[in-house]
């Protein structure tokens, strides 16, 4: 469905002289995965709506996405599985944060905080066997992944420790603990290069 719907776009744009034929694959592909990565947003944020916790969903959205695409990380066979596992794990943390006292579980948040930074520091990139990456590029996406995971954790600490908007800082900390679990899943389940 992805694919077919993404080769459409990318004809109506060859078609349209806005690219190359020597490009289709490439834009096919880009576009197949813009549509996926939308339907995921799409199916977590009816998910947040039906829970009424839209906002704190994007608040997660924004942890997860960028820290995820450099961190890496278990990936699903394809676009269904990937779907019905993300929402099925965002619904699992919204459960999950709906029985956490934040206020008495503090410093517990707070480990589970530094113990996913160490671990994202120290096995990012989680590469996927279908998009192996350059020595280059796992150095940068290393570098990246875990500057981003400091600022989260650092902020998240704070944040939580101070008592400020804990309601929604709780889904941040929940977006970057989750990425380090998907790459524990990737390393367990053998979907990644070596």
């Amino acid at each position: 469905m992805f694919k077919s719907g993404a080769e459409r776009i990318t004809m109506v744009m060859l078609n349209n002289n806005v690219i190359e034929e020597n490009e289709f694959n490439v834009y096919s592909y880009g576009i197949e995965l813009l549509i996926a990565f939308v339907v995921n947003i799409i199916a977590v944020s009816i998910v947040g709506i039906f829970f009424g916790k839209l906002i704190q969903t994007f608040v997660f959205l924004l942890t997860y996405c960028p820290l995820r695409q450099y961190a890496g990380g278990y990936h699903a066979g394809n676009y269904t599985k990937c779907t019905l596992t993300f929402t099925t794990l965002f619904i699992a943390t919204i459960l999950i944060i709906n029985n956490i006292d934040i206020q008495t579980s503090h410093l517990l948040i707070s480990g589970l905080l530094i113990v996913s930074f160490l671990g994202i520091s120290y096995l990012s990139p989680v590469e996927s066997r279908n998009n192996p990456l350059t020595a280059l590029e796992r150095k940068h996406h290393k570098r990246v992944a875990i500057a981003i995971s400091g600022v989260y954790m650092l902020l998240n600490i704070l944040l939580i420790n101070l008592n400020i908007i804990p309601d929604y800082i709780i889904f941040s900390a929940a977006g970057l603990i989750l990425v380090y679990i998907m790459q524990i899943l990737a390393i367990l389940t053998g979907k990644r290069t070596n």
